[in-house]
């Protein structure tokens, strides 16, 4: 009896041992080779609320990395990295919830977790948070405050986050109805854009005119006072 009890232990202490390790030992599994020994290894920091584990986790089975695919699992474990302060989460809960994947669409929570991400700082956030109050998706449409997080979004310094704040400028989502002032800002950020290497050429500049162009044509057909942009629009060509 006491050999059987002997070669049980035998068994189950190096098979109870292949699943131990640090989170960063969970971590070299997955950038190696076997990333299902990876997940039962996350499971016991993410069930501790390790949000980190917890992404990683909702990762692997929106994608069916090393397990089956699984949405439903995907975005609870997101939505606990969410609750946990993890950026990610945040971005994966936002995302879910506006897509209805592995969740009910549910625009306003989507816009929630937008809105927190912003909050905190992240870009993505607050460009996502930018656009929910642009088209009102979620929350009270509000155009002055989603330029604002724009803005804020654009000071990391991307590119891609200059033009398309130009973009937006030069058709008037951002504002409306003033001409003047977002001429003003297409300009602005069509420099920061080409500052930052962007591909802000003549191309993009003339389709920024021409949105002006066209805005500048329906003030004039309405009989109403034309900005010294829409001269400035010839001048500048």
């Amino acid at each position: 009896m006491m050999r059987f009890f002997i070669a049980i232990i035998l068994v189950i202490v190096p098979l109870a041992g292949a699943f131990a390790g640090s989170y960063e030992d969970a971590v070299d599994m997955l950038n190696g080779t076997d990333n299902s020994v990876a997940i039962k290894m996350f499971l016991p920091f993410a069930e501790a609320d390790h949000a980190g584990a917890q992404v990683k986790l909702a990762s692997l089975y929106r994608f069916g990395i090393g397990v089956n695919e699984d949405i439903a699992k995907s975005a609870y474990w997101a939505i606990r990295a969410a609750e946990n302060g993890h950026i990610m989460g945040m971005i994966m809960t936002s995302t879910n919830y506006i897509m209805g994947t592995g969740l009910e669409r549910d625009f306003k929570k989507s816009a929630e977790w937008s809105r927190i991400g912003a909050e905190l700082g992240n870009s993505t956030s607050q460009v996502a948070w930018g656009t929910d109050l642009l088209h009102g998706r979620g929350v009270k449409k509000d155009r002055a405050l989603a330029a604002t997080w724009f803005e804020r979004a654009a000071e990391t310094g991307r590119a891609m986050t200059f033009e398309g704040i130009a973009l937006a400028y030069s058709a008037g989502l951002l504002s409306g109805s003033h001409v003047a002032e977002d001429y003003e800002r297409t300009m602005y950020w069509s420099e920061r854009a080409r500052q930052a290497g962007g591909l802000t050429g003549k191309g993009k500049l003339e389709h920024w005119r021409s949105n002006f162009a066209w805005r500048c044509q329906q003030l004039k057909a309405q009989s109403q006072p034309l900005p010294m942009s829409c001269a400035k629009l010839t001048s500048d060509r």
